[in-house]
């Protein structure tokens, strides 16, 4: 297939951003559809249109879709944005901790001098992000807000931090 003009391009990326975007909370669009729309496949030589589609709808109108696995598009609804919201500070604590696990196995001493502030650099930061998002910790910031109808500023999310988590020691205890 003869590559594309960016003026094609363009019109598919309008053309999915169009479709998605006329789609109601909870609607899928197939991964079948779309690609016939644009006459590529969108989970191969496609994908970019359609990622690019979806970048527009979530800055441009707050719409978020959901991948599903060799289905589609699913517009997600604002519980399931929470969800997902969620979903991704999982992850990140879950890398996180993975990260620190490694940088547990190293021994400072065997070191060359100007490698240790990053080493406990990098341990300070695993040990911060791991701790603040604790389940604990988490559930500790969500029983204050209930009632709230704005988030906290950073100062006072701070503060909930070091309330819900207590201090503990970072590493092998340099």
């Amino acid at each position: 297939m003869p590559r594309k003009t960016s003026s094609v391009i363009n019109a598919d990326i309008h053309t999915i951003e169009s479709t998605l975007r006329s789609l109601g909370e909870g609607s899928i669009a197939t991964y079948d559809e779309l690609s016939s729309l644009i006459e590529r496949d969108v989970q191969k030589e496609g994908r970019f249109v359609m990622n690019a589609a979806r970048d527009i709808l979530q800055r441009d109108h707050n719409i978020i879709f959901e991948c599903i696995r060799n289905i589609g598009l699913k517009r997600l609804k604002n519980e399931e944005i929470i969800l997902a919201g969620e979903v991704s500070v999982r992850r990140a604590r879950n890398t996180v901790v993975r990260g620190q696990k490694k940088l547990n196995c190293i021994d400072p001493v065997t070191l060359p001098q100007d490698m240790i502030p990053r080493f406990l650099t990098a341990l300070s930061y695993t040990a911060t992000i791991a701790a603040i998002t604790h389940k604990r910790v988490v559930e500790h910031i969500q029983r204050n807000l209930t009632g709230a109808k704005a988030p906290l500023p950073i100062e006072k999310t701070l503060e909930l931090f070091s309330l819900a988590a207590p201090p503990k020691q970072i590493g092998r205890g340099y």
